[in-house]
């Protein structure tokens, strides 16, 4: 089974919280089968998740301004989450970190895990499907030297408009395409893909 498929969709999961920081990130953390923490990040799904999704420029470091700055307010409220839960805190620092999310969930797992692996110097694992594109090739290339291009996978469906555009940014490391070639790309590509993923049961 492909890696990225495997941080996406493998069970066999213990969720432990289901928590949203903001009306913008909503998260489940958990312990992998392989004694991992896990985190999963969901997709767009409300009229605040499109907004942030528009705010498409890129940041001093490149990365792509809205789901950096949201982060920005979510990380201090997320890092405590972890260390305040010992089984979570226990499982990064022996075992590592798999961080997978879909669409716009997976541009911020990108960014988020850069912040793991810095800031808490955590091992790092993404997984990406369908996901939007996270930063500059600036950016990108940063994130594939902290985590390791080879830990970093996603998936998309070949007419998926999503992870095209905008076209000034991209995604990081290793990405396998699905479906067959048609003419032109289309949003509707995106919303018949998997419509949501959760790394847990």
């Amino acid at each position: 089974m492909e890696k990225y498929i495997e941080i996406a969709f493998k069970k066999g999961y213990k969720r432990l919280i289901k928590h949203s920081f903001s009306k913008a990130i909503d998260v489940e953390f958990g312990i992998a089968d392989d004694g991992r923490m896990a985190i999963c990040l969901k997709a767009s799904h409300g009229w605040i998740d499109w907004l942030i999704n528009l705010v498409a420029l890129p940041n001093a470091m490149g990365a792509h301004s809205g789901y950096y700055k949201e982060w920005d307010l979510c990380r201090d409220k997320f890092f405590k989450m972890i260390k305040e839960t010992p089984d979570l805190k226990k499982a990064a620092e022996q075992n590592g970190v798999i961080i997978a999310g879909r669409s716009k969930g997976g541009a911020e797992a990108l960014i988020i895990g850069v912040s793991l692996v810095l800031q808490l110097q955590y091992e790092v694992e993404v997984g990406g499907v369908d996901p939007a594109n996270a930063g500059t090739r600036k950016y990108i290339e940063f994130a594939e030297k902290i985590i390791g291009k080879n830990r970093i996978h996603s998936t998309c469906y070949k007419n998926d408009i999503v992870p095209a555009i905008p076209f000034w940014l991209h995604y990081a490391g290793i990405r396998k395409q699905y479906g067959e070639r048609r003419l032109g790309l289309s949003i509707k590509d995106h919303i018949k893909a998997t419509t949501d993923i959760s790394i847990f049961s």
